[in-house]
């Protein structure tokens, strides 16, 4: 038989071992969550195993050299920029039936486009849009463009002038000005 001492340490070293048992038991949930957060982050790093340290060099030189890719990048949108102007003014040439454009016809067509981009500021979708279509080189930007400004709107009065000229200089007729007349416009 036991005696009422022993019975006593038994007793609490089963209350002892009951709170460790609770203890460990949320020590082991904690641990478990943490073991699925880590899964977790595991699989959505799991597109980063190619970075090695010579990546990590390398990229960290064209950090450093960033004064040479602010030039490259630079140049390249100088280069599309120059590019979807080139095919502006080609476009702009035929509708007018002309081969080339005068630099002061450039600047014309030119400006007028400018003034249709929509403002970051005021119109962020808009310009989201535009900027979209701009760094796709989507031409159909200036398809729109010849139709809503030149055949409607304030470049076909402007170049009014210059088609007339090109014209006259075609058929050797005495050229007609028609200031007088009312012109279309699509404001």
């Amino acid at each position: 038989m036991m005696d009422a001492l022993t019975f006593i340490d038994l007793l609490l070293l089963t209350e002892r071992v009951g709170a460790f048992e609770q203890t460990v038991q949320a020590q082991a949930a904690q641990l478990h969550g943490q073991a699925r957060q880590i899964a977790l982050l595991q699989q959505q790093l799991a597109h980063l195993k190619s970075i090695t340290p010579a990546f990590l060099q390398e990229v960290s030189a064209l950090v450093q050299d960033r004064p040479s890719l602010i030039a490259a990048r630079d140049h390249v949108w100088n280069l599309h920029t120059d590019r979807f102007l080139d095919r502006l003014d080609a476009a702009f040439a035929r509708a007018i039936g002309a081969e080339t454009l005068t630099p002061g016809q450039q600047q014309t067509v030119r400006q007028a486009f400018g003034e249709r981009v929509p403002d970051k500021h005021t119109d962020p979708t808009a310009h989201a849009a535009f900027a979209r279509r701009y760094e796709a080189s989507d031409d159909t930007l200036i398809d729109d463009f010849l139709m809503k400004e030149y055949q409607f709107g304030v470049v076909g009065e402007r170049l009014h002038h210059a088609r007339t000229a090109v014209t006259r200089g075609r058929r050797r007729e005495p050229a007609l000005f028609f200031d007088a007349l009312p012109r279309w416009k699509m404001n």
